[in-house]
C-alpha cells in the first residue's frame, strides 16, 4: 500500500509540473496575443487545445480546478487585449521634422503649420477673441481639464466662461475690480477668481458661491483636484489651502520668503512649487508647516516655472541670468539649460513635453523629451566651459504690437492659448497634446 501510494503520488507531481509548464507556455501565448491579433489566436487555440488532452489525466480535484481557472484567465486576457487593441489606436505625435541640414523646425510659421493639417484642427487653431477695444487686459486664458471649456480673466474685471470649440459663452461678468488670477476646479461648472482683496468662487452661470475672506490679496491660485483644496497665494508670501467641498480653510502656511514671483502644481505628488525672489523654488504640503524641498535653481530672483505632466521634471526663468533651466526631481540635478534674450514672464508645458515661454511679444517652444534632452547635454559638454551653448527652439511666434501675458496648453490637442494686451489668440503646436487619452479618467 504505501509503495503505491507513493507511485501516484508521484505520477500527480509529474502531472502538476507538466501542468505548470503548460500555463507558463499559456501565459506566454497571452503575450503574443496582446502584440497580435490573429497570431495570438492561433497560439491560444493550439496551446489550450492541448492543456485541454492533458488534464484529463489530472487525478487531483484540486489541482485540475487551479489549472482549469489559470487557462481561463489567461484566455480573457487575450481577448480583453484584442478589443482593446482594435479601439485604442496608438497614434504617435507628429512633431514638425526638418527636411534638410540647413532647414530649422523654427521657420515654419502658422500659416504653414495650418495649411498641412486637417480642417478641423486648422480651424480650432484659428480661434481668436478680438479685445483691444475694451481696454480691460492683459487677459489670462484657462482650458478646463476636458479641454472643452475656456476661462478667459482680464486684469481690470472682464471675465467669461465659454465653449471654445463651439464658440457657446455661459457667463460673462464685468467685476469692475482687479483680477490677478483664474483657475478652474474639478470641472468647468465651477472656477476660482484670484480678485484684488479676496478670493471669489463662481458657477458656470456667473454666481458668486462663496468669498474666502481669509486670503488677503491673492496673487496666484492652484486647484488640486484629487484632494479638492484650492491653494491661494496671498501678496505677503502666505499660502492657504482651502476645502472646496466644505469651504473651511486647511492650512495656512507663511513662506517667510515675500511675494512669490509664480506658482505651479506637481500633479504626480501633489504638491504646490513657488518661485521666490532669492534663486530658490520651495515645494510645499498642507500637512507640513515648511518646506517639503528649497531648490536653488538661479543666481538672481525666478521669474516664472511649471512642473511637466510627468510631475518628474521642472522647469524654471531666471529674471537676471536669462536662462531657463530644466530640472530632474527625482535625482535634483540640472538637465538642461536654455539662454535666452529676455527673461520668460510666464511659461506652460503641454502633455507631451513641449514648453512654451512667453517673452514679451515673442512665444518660443522648445521641446523637452528625452531625446532633445540627451541631444543638447551631449553639445553643451562638447564645448569649452567659458561658451554658452545655443539650443534652437522648436516654434516661434511674433505678436507684433502685443505684450503676451500668459500661455496655456489645451488638453488633448496641439493648441495653445495665448493671452496677451489685446485679447485671446490661439496657435497651432504639432505634437503637443496627448494623441491617446485615458477613458478611465474622468472627463
Amino acid at each position: 500500500m504505501g509503495a503505491e501510494e507513493r507511485r501516484k503520488r508521484g505520477s500527480a507531481g509529474g502531472d502538476g509540473g507538466t501542468q505548470a509548464r503548460e500555463t507558463a507556455a499559456v501565459d506566454a501565448s497571452a503575450g503574443d496575443g496582446q502584440r497580435g491579433w490573429d497570431g495570438g489566436v492561433e497560439a491560444r487555440s493550439a496551446v489550450l487545445g492541448m492543456s485541454r488532452r492533458k488534464l484529463r489525466g489530472v487525478s487531483d480535484r484540486r489541482l485540475k480546478d487551479s489549472l482549469q481557472r489559470s487557462h481561463r484567465f489567461a484566455r480573457e486576457a487575450v481577448e480583453s487585449a484584442a478589443e482593446i487593441g482594435a479601439v485604442m489606436h496608438a497614434d504617435e505625435p507628429g512633431f514638425v521634422r526638418a527636411e534638410g541640414e540647413l532647414e530649422r523646425t523654427y521657420q515654419a510659421s502658422q500659416r504653414m503649420l495650418r495649411a498641412a493639417v486637417d480642417s478641423q484642427t486648422a480651424r480650432r487653431a484659428e480661434f481668436e477673441l478680438d479685445l483691444r477695444d475694451t481696454l480691460l487686459g492683459p487677459y489670462v486664458a484657462r482650458y478646463a481639464g476636458n479641454g472643452r471649456g475656456m476661462l478667459v480673466a482680464g486684469r481690470l474685471g472682464h471675465v467669461a466662461l465659454f465653449d471654445w470649440r463651439r464658440a457657446a459663452l455661459a457667463c460673462e461678468l464685468h467685476l469692475n475690480e482687479t483680477v490677478r488670477d483664474a483657475t478652474f476646479l474639478h470641472s468647468d461648472a465651477l472656477f476660482a477668481l484670484a480678485q484684488r482683496k479676496y478670493v471669489y468662487i463662481y458657477d458656470r452661470n456667473g454666481v458668486e458661491l462663496h468669498c474666502l475672506r481669509y486670503v488677503q490679496r491673492p496673487t496666484h491660485l492652484e486647484f488640486l483636484p484629487a484632494h479638492f483644496l484650492l491653494a491661494a497665494v496671498a501678496e505677503a508670501g502666505v499660502l492657504s489651502y482651502t476645502d472646496v467641498t466644505s469651504g473651511e480653510i486647511v492650512a495656512e502656511l507663511r513662506t517667510r520668503t515675500g511675494r512669490a514671483a509664480g506658482s505651479a502644481l506637481n500633479p504626480w505628488n501633489g504638491c504646490v512649487h513657488l518661485a521666490h525672489g532669492n534663486g530658490t523654488v520651495s515645494m510645499w504640503s498642507p500637512t507640513s508647516s515648511t518646506p517639503l524641498v528649497k531648490l536653488l535653481c538661479h543666481r538672481g530672483s525666478v521669474s516664472s516655472l511649471a512642473v511637466l505632466p510627468d510631475g518628474q521634471r521642472m522647469a524654471t526663468a531666471g529674471l537676471t541670468d536669462g536662462t531657463v533651466k530644466l530640472w530632474d526631481l527625482r535625482m535634483w540635478r540640472e538637465l538642461m539649460s536654455v539662454h535666452t534674450f529676455r527673461a520668460p514672464t510666464d511659461m506652460s508645458a503641454s502633455q507631451r513635453g513641449v514648453l512654451a515661454l512667453a517673452m514679451g511679444p515673442h512665444v518660443h517652444f522648445y521641446r523637452t523629451d528625452r531625446d532633445s534632452v540627451s541631444a543638447s547635454s551631449a553639445r553643451g559638454a562638447s564645448q569649452s566651459i567659458r561658451q554658452k551653448h545655443v539650443v534652437a527652439p522648436y516654434l516661434k511666434h511674433t505678436y507684433g504690437g502685443f505684450t503676451v501675458e500668459s500661455v496655456h496648453f489645451c488638453p488633448f490637442e496641439d493648441i495653445l492659448a495665448v493671452g496677451h494686451t489685446g485679447g485671446i489668440s490661439s496657435l497651432l503646436v504639432p505634437g503637443a497634446g496627448e494623441p491617446v487619452f485615458d477613458s478611465s479618467v474622468a472627463n
